[in-house]
């Protein structure tokens, strides 16, 4: 099988990867351009997916979340909301939007013309949490996934052992007479899911702003968070556990305001060199691991793969196995 070099341009009639950029022409419509363009697709509420386009297409929670992600000088451009399960019909296009398992709203895009599809996955984990549904694995004959952690061969904790690690983690440092810091890298996603584990525990926690902000949405639509407080700068949070980002803690380490601190990295890359920055970590990711990825793909059984983010680790795999695959350099 011939292969095609990483810098030649990719493109089935469903979609066209151009200017650096996933563009599907039957809709005029981009798939989570980090640019702004005139219609954009935005596939779930993580920052490094968002874009200023003229008009925005994103699932109703993603609407909501999307006016905490913009940068707050911007205004939040025009949005189309599309609902999970609902096909619509353009031109000679079938649309549907699909649970992707990432977090609260995020979609996957199935697009369909006569015999030929094609789904973008964009973040996905494929067994869902307590947070989104698990994602919905549909045959394709195009397929676009993000490979954030390609290049990890350990696996990633399920969502049930996730979060019975972090309350145990919790309770431990209590018993020591120490304050649990757990540590993620987004705002929305992996720090609600844990709001959730904790508060089943009767466990209190400590949020920080952006989070807090984040959780109170989550709650508006239905998820079972409780037992959450905002965490507020030179106050003393009163909570059993605290949760912030990384990005937190390089303006504010909390050593002044918690008693005795003890970090746990939450989080993918805690099953990377990653995780000697801190005091415990727990792999438990809102992407899917390496093998999920793999594992995602063969379910969905596509000619051609399309992976974007990460280093195309996963490329040598999938062509040994026979699949035509190629990594696109920016998206």
């Amino acid at each position: 099988m011939a292969r095609r070099k990483q810098s030649e341009p990719v493109a089935t009639d469903l979609c066209v990867y151009r200017d650096r950029g996933l563009y599907v022409p039957g809709l005029d419509c981009w798939l989570d351009s980090s640019k702004p363009r005139r219609r954009g697709f935005i596939s779930h509420a993580h920052t490094d997916h968002y874009a200023a386009h003229e008009t925005i297409f994103c699932t109703p929670e993603t609407a909501d979340m999307l006016a905490l992600v913009k940068p707050f000088e911007e205004e939040l451009p025009p949005i189309r909301p599309l609902y999970l399960g609902r096909t619509i019909e353009h031109g000679d296009l079938q649309v549907t939007l699909l649970p992707s398992g990432h977090i609260l709203g995020a979609a996957m895009m199935h697009v369909t013309r006569g015999g030929e599809s094609l789904l973008y996955s964009g973040d996905v984990r494929p067994s869902g949490s307590a947070t989104t549904p698990p994602a919905q694995v549909v045959p394709a004959d195009h397929l676009i996934v993000e490979d954030t952690f390609g290049a990890l061969d350990e696996e990633f904790v399920g969502a049930e052992e996730g979060a019975a690690r972090v309350v145990e983690f919790c309770r431990k440092c209590r018993a020591r007479n120490r304050t649990p810091i757990l540590v993620t890298t987004s705002n929305c996603g992996k720090a609600q899911e844990m709001v959730v584990a904790l508060g089943q525990a009767g466990l209190a926690v400590a949020l920080q702003s952006k989070i807090w902000h984040f959780t109170r949405l989550y709650e508006r639509h239905g998820i079972p968070v409780s037992g959450y407080t905002r965490l507020r700068k030179d106050e003393w949070p009163d909570a059993d556990a605290v949760i912030v980002t990384r990005a937190y803690l390089e303006h504010d380490d909390l050593t002044d305001r918690v008693p005795r601190p003890t970090y746990a990295l939450v989080s993918g890359w805690a099953a990377s060199d990653e995780a000697n920055d801190f005091d415990a970590a727990i792999p438990w990711s809102d992407h899917a691991s390496r093998e999920e990825l793999l594992a995602f793909i063969e379910a969905v059984n596509p000619r051609l793969v399309w992976t974007f983010a990460g280093e195309g680790h996963l490329l040598p795999e999938l062509r040994a196995a026979g699949r035509d695959a190629v990594h696109l350099e920016a998206c």
